[in-house]
């Protein structure tokens, strides 16, 4: 089989998304460039060189239910994976940033998906392609809150048993409610009635 080198990319991820659904092989060998294989054989890819600096790379062989960590699989050699196969990434606490991996092409004519093979030998008579390519995640920086200010005509500081905060955020948000804050220092409460206007 053949691999182009053009990188690909898996669909990106927030920071601090730990539970995601992954990729699967098909869609990340179709999100850029082309392989083939001579024989028309239905391609899967060979994983190595797995970046586990800023989190853990790792996969699936059944749908998503359950995950193994890619790189403690390898032990220096390559990670079959069939087209259905899944591969995802963890971030490390408050990373964003980007992590990849190298693939090869596979055409499944030696081992299982998710057995490991020696990658070392490659060429026409090997089930891998001679040439890689790189694959990438992206996880996206989280919003942050810019700014909190009182909302204006209330006295500071006041004996009031509600007050009222406006909230700007460094992006827009969603899915923001009254546990996603929590009152500190001397005052005592909780949060409530969290609205928003997306300014």
């Amino acid at each position: 089989p053949t691999i182009s080198n053009h990188e690909r990319s898996l669909a990106s991820i927030a920071e601090d998304e730990t539970n995601s659904d992954g990729t699967t092989v098909r869609d990340i060998l179709d999100s850029a460039g082309t392989e083939s294989d001579p024989e028309g054989a239905t391609l899967g890819v060979v994983v190595e060189n797995v970046d586990d600096t800023n989190g853990r790379w790792e996969h699936s062989t059944d749908g998503g239910s359950n995950w193994q960590p890619t790189g403690d699989t390898l032990h220096g050699d390559g990670l079959l994976l069939d087209e259905t196969a899944r591969l995802r990434f963890v971030p490390d606490d408050d990373f964003s940033g980007t992590s990849d991996l190298t693939i090869f092409a596979w055409d499944g004519r030696e081992g299982a998906s998710g057995d490991t093979i020696d990658t070392n030998v490659a060429g026409p008579s090997r089930p891998l392609s001679a040439s890689t390519a790189t694959a990438t995640i992206t996880v996206d920086d989280a919003p942050e809150v810019d700014t909190i200010e009182r909302v204006d005509g209330e006295s500071n500081p006041t004996n009031a048993d509600e007050l009222d905060f406006d909230v700007s955020f460094t992006d827009e948000v969603s899915g923001v409610d009254a546990n996603d804050f929590q009152v500190s220092g001397d005052a005592t409460g909780q949060a409530s009635d969290v609205s928003g206007s997306g300014d």
